[in-house]
């Protein structure tokens, strides 16, 4: 018993320790727009979990954050399929339609504004690179990071429901 009180407080300790958030309230938002200090774990805002996030105050007071959300949405706007010049990877870039806009979660303290865009993976659906136009998909894994340097939104595509 002891030994099992042992191993959950060091995981307890390594989890506050990361900036993870490791109590979960199962709460709903009634705004798809929310502060990252109010949220927390199980709670749910637009209809999708929270599954992930990760919460840092810096010194200089800038806020570095991370939210996974859990939950199929379909989603209607303009995509771009092109080779990053970052990396040189594949990367779709999916821009989120006005009515789209008001199904997705966002940020308050999201610096970058209003969630309106993310990359989408797996990309083959969209290919060729530098294909482009409109689409309805459906999307999981919807991810928000926000860091000083960027790190895109994304989500992972669970299916391309019509391309144009």
């Amino acid at each position: 018993m002891l030994r099992l009180i042992g191993f959950l407080l060091v995981v307890t300790v390594l989890a506050v320790t990361a900036g993870c958030v490791v109590r979960s309230t199962g709460r709903v938002h009634d705004s798809n727009t929310v502060s990252i200090k109010d949220l927390e774990v199980g709670d749910r805002v637009a209809g999708l979990l929270v599954a992930e996030m990760y919460l840092e105050q810096q010194a200089w007071s800038a806020l570095h954050f991370s939210v996974t959300f859990s939950g199929r949405l379909t989603l209607s706007g303009d995509y771009h399929f092109f080779m990053s010049n970052y990396d040189d990877s594949p990367v779709v870039n999916f821009v989120l339609d006005a009515a789209s806009r008001q199904k997705v979660p966002h940020i308050a303290e999201d610096s970058r504004g209003e969630t309106s865009y993310f990359h989408l993976a797996p990309h083959a659906a969209f290919g060729p690179i530098g294909s482009q136009g409109t689409a309805t998909v459906v999307i999981d894994q919807l991810k928000l990071p926000h860091r000083e340097r960027g790190e895109a939104n994304s989500a992972r595509l669970v299916r391309l429901v019509q391309k144009r």
